[in-house]
């Protein structure tokens, strides 16, 4: 077995040993470098899934305050619902006794109007079958009064059997304590009348004489009940016009 010559193999050892090193070496750092770029990239994706993770956060909050949101104008609709209901309720409810007011209204002035028909019948079935026998104060009646059919009904008089008549036919409305001399001044304001404006002051003074808390239908009722005793024909041609 031959040697290798001397002074070439002892010095080519270890450059051959450094060689291999050094390619060692290299390999190594490639390697490294390659498992920095994959840390490099897999903090990369950590990173973005942490991003990714955030977003869907905020996203999953943003929702679940929208969802608030819509809970909370549904709770307000369903009681707004609820108001309406209640509102519309009660408005029935009103109207029911609205109805039921004018119902009730209509009857009583059916009534009344029945009840005037009905004295107006008794007054002109007093006046016509009544005579006077007696005479009280008398009134003077203006120019233009027609002549009467019965003079009795146009003497300016009212006596006490017209009195009694007159009270009779209008007991319904006949204030309380009500005299013939009480009767007597009415049919004097009454036939004194020049005219219809003049019947209508002596029906306001009349009203607020005798029937100061009453319906002024019942002063206008006895005062033509009284005083178509005594100037009937005068007051036919004042309610005529």
């Amino acid at each position: 077995m031959s040697e290798p010559p001397k002074g070439s193999g002892g010095r080519t050892l270890p450059w051959v040993l450094a060689g291999v090193f050094a390619i060692a070496a290299l390999g190594l750092g490639i390697w490294g470098l390659g498992q920095k770029g994959n840390a490099d990239d897999a903090d990369d994706a950590v990173e973005q899934l942490r991003s990714d993770n955030d977003e869907l956060d905020s996203q999953l909050a943003a929702l679940q305050d929208g969802q608030g949101s819509v809970q909370d104008e549904l709770d307000a609709a369903n009681a707004t619902a609820s108001s309406l209901a209640a509102d519309l309720e009660t408005a029935q409810s009103d109207l029911a006794t609205a109805q039921s007011d004018l119902a009730t209204a209509q009857s009583d002035l059916d009534d009344a109007n029945a009840e005037i028909a009905e004295l107006e019948t008794q007054l002109s079935a007093a006046t016509s079958t009544t005579t006077s026998t007696s005479t009280t104060t008398t009134t003077t009646l203006p120019p233009e009064t027609v002549p009467a059919a019965d003079p009795s009904a146009d003497d300016g008089v009212v006596s006490p059997e017209e009195f009694a008549a007159a009270t009779q036919a209008l007991a319904s409305v006949i204030p309380p304590g009500f005299t013939i001399e009480q009767a007597q001044d009415i049919a004097n304001q009454a036939c004194a009348a020049p005219d219809t404006a003049g019947l209508q002051a002596a029906l306001t003074n009349i009203a607020a004489t005798y029937f100061p808390s009453g319906n002024p239908i019942d002063a206008g009722l006895v005062t033509g009940g009284v005083a178509g005793f005594a100037c009937y024909s005068h007051l036919q041609v004042l309610t005529a016009g």
